[in-house]
């Protein structure tokens, strides 16, 4: 199955209908206590795009809000679906694809069907319009099954809700309550799904999505760089805040690039702790929302492997408390100490003792860079399976570094080997990977979310002090 944004759509669309039925059956809402509307808000229409290119067959959209693996958009799955590219620079590209409002409807009930609905919604569809989108659907309100529709206008890459029209009946949204709250959740999630979205195709580079534009018949993505990337696909250090550097490398991995975001911290200006809630496990941003809360947080990444309970399947230790198993001489561990050094090892070297006076760490595995810069996970050892990943590390000045694969295109061994060519880990070591990763960031006057998809019952977390 295929899809571009109008898999982004498709959640947004049952994403909406879920929060505002919950909404409605949470706080008990009459349908007549909501504001009327007479008129529809509707968006300014935008200007037509300018776009120069060759067509293309098929493109790769990377969707990680919604799904961990790549989806796939092609001509053969969707008839009339447009798609040109433009080659920028030997790394870079442009693309803009367009779907007409039939495509849509196809791809958007082939989402629904995946998902479980507990027969609160069903016959979906959506009605494309100038600058903006209408999402109808049969809906249990729990006072009965009614035609119900949320009509969504754009606002840059966010979608906000105008009006809801139930059984012909036009509401309003309220500013506040169950409701209200519920439709500024749908907002937000709507504009952090188009923001996480990339492209990557044929020809150079993942591209990040610049606009979407709507029309009566059809939606048109363009997706272009937002800075100029360098000829070597390696951005170089960059300072945030004391203490505190960003790099971004770009690997390519066959037909597609793969991301690298590698944060560097000065461990001395900051505290270092691991956090473990098999009972309460969370996406990274919510690990994060946890934190912050309490403390001045700079950066939390998701930790080791878990079973299907999420109880940890490696040693974890959180305020000296330890849970899981200690993992054999092929691991390599993160670990903070009584005096709040904090170092990553690999076990053959320095092997744990239980008698280690440690107040957080975490093992995993395998370790991608061993001692001295030297590769530590060899062609012969892959399984050739790519993902996303996460990986801990530190170099030769002590300085601590964490590193996401954002897209998913690399091989264990094809990571570890781009962890070497930097020239920045004297040891490097895999964490969890895959719907796991994620990496929150805010530091200066950036704040940075690549976030798990899925509940994560550990986390490392670095706070200011």
């Amino acid at each position: 199955m295929g899809c571009l944004w109008s898999g982004a759509l498709a959640a947004v669309a049952c994403a909406g209908l879920a929060l505002i039925v919950a909404a409605c059956v949470a706080g008990r809402t009459s349908i007549g206590n909501w504001r009327r509307s007479r008129e529809a808000v509707v968006a300014d229409p935008t200007v037509p795009t300018s776009f120069e290119g060759a067509p293309l067959h098929s493109v790769h959209l990377l969707l990680p809000t919604i799904q961990s693996e790549p989806i796939i958009v092609t001509a053969d799955d969707l008839p009339g679906l447009l798609v040109e590219g433009s080659i920028l620079s030997a790394d870079a590209s442009a693309y803009r694809l367009r779907l007409g409002e039939e495509a849509v409807n196809v791809l958007v009930v082939r989402f629904a069907e995946t998902i479980e609905t507990e027969g609160r919604y069903d016959n979906v569809s959506v009605d494309l319009h100038q600058g903006g989108v209408t999402l109808h659907a049969d809906v249990d309100l729990g006072i009965g099954r009614q035609r119900m529709a949320l009509e969504l206008v754009q606002d840059g890459l966010a979608l906000l809700p105008a009006r809801v029209v139930v059984s012909g009946i036009s509401l309003g949204i309220p500013d506040d309550g169950p409701i209200g709250s519920a439709v500024r959740q749908l907002s937000d999630y709507t504009e952090r799904t188009l923001a996480a979205m990339r492209v990557v195709g044929p020809l150079p580079g993942s591209i990040p999505v610049e606009s979407v534009r709507f029309t009566e018949d059809s939606v048109e993505i363009v997706a272009q760089p937002l800075v100029a990337e360098t000829a070597s696909g390696d951005t170089g250090w960059r300072g945030l805040e004391s203490g505190v550097e960003i790099r971004e490398v770009y690997v390519p991995a066959g037909s597609v690039v793969e991301r690298l975001i590698l944060v560097r911290l000065n461990p001395s200006e900051f505290l270092f702790g691991v956090r473990y809630a098999p009972d309460g496990p969370a996406a990274v941003s919510e690990w994060a929302e946890r934190d912050r809360t309490e403390h001045n947080t700079l950066l939390v990444v998701n930790g080791t492997y878990f079973d299907e309970n999420y109880r940890s399947l490696a040693l974890v230790i959180s305020d000296r408390i330890a849970a899981g198993t200690a993992l054999g001489d092929f691991a390599g561990m993160f670990a903070v100490d009584a005096d709040e050094g904090v170092s990553v090892r690999w076990l053959r070297d320095r092997p744990y003792m239980a008698s280690e006076e440690l107040e957080h760490g975490i093992q995993s595995y395998p370790v991608l860079v061993k001692p001295g810069g030297q590769l530590g996970f060899p062609l012969e050892a892959d399984s050739g399976a790519p993902a996303r990943r996460t990986v801990v590390g530190q170099d030769v000045q002590g300085r601590i570094l964490f590193v996401v694969a954002t897209n998913g295109y690399l091989t264990l061994h094809q990571l570890a080997e781009s962890l070497v060519t930097t020239g920045a880990f004297d040891l490097a070591v895999n964490l969890d990977g895959g719907g796991s990763t994620g990496l929150w960031l805010s530091a200066g006057a950036e704040e940075i979310t690549v976030d798990s998809l899925t509940p994560v019952p550990s986390a490392i977390v670095v706070r200011r002090p």
